[in-house]
């Protein structure tokens, strides 16, 4: 009876080649869940360091919005102005004409960091999204949950 493939030995031996192509399995299974992982606290901590850098840039961004309304709130009309003789007047046109020019520049500034911060924040939004991805792919490989697979 060489030829049974029913034996004690050859069943022992079919079992150990099952074992052996089974755990290797697991641990493929079990290197692709901690890569996930690893991957998701890796983004997570890039992430939280792109927002604490951004934080900067929102920071300076308000300060020169609020620079900006205040003196536009503070400045008279700059369009027209008598032209007298009177030094104080051609001073105060000259301040007048100063100051328009500061906030000509602060909303040129301004306008640039808008499209910065819009930028920032649309980056960070992709990047919240991919961790979330990454996570939620951790916890379907952790969880061993087969209903997003189609059936065979």
């Amino acid at each position: 009876m060489n030829g049974d493939p029913y034996t004690r030995t050859s069943m022992d031996a079919a079992r150990a080649r099952t074992e052996a192509r089974d755990s290797r399995i697991d641990g493929l299974h079990a290197e692709a869940i901690a890569a996930v992982g690893y991957s998701a606290n890796t983004l997570r901590g890039v992430r939280d360091r792109y927002r604490d850098a951004g934080a900067e840039l929102v920071a300076r961004y308000q300060a020169l919005r609020d620079d900006l309304d205040r003196l536009e709130r503070r400045s008279p009309d700059t369009g027209l102005r008598l032209i007298t003789d009177d030094g104080d007047a051609a001073a105060s046109a000259a301040e007048a004409d100063a100051e328009a020019v500061r906030i000509s520049g602060l909303r040129a500034e301004v306008e640039a960091l808008t499209i910065e911060v819009g930028d920032y924040q649309a980056e960070l939004a992709r990047m919240g999204l991919a961790q979330e991805s990454l996570e939620r792919t951790w916890l379907f490989l952790s969880r061993g949950d087969g209903s997003l697979v189609a059936e065979p």
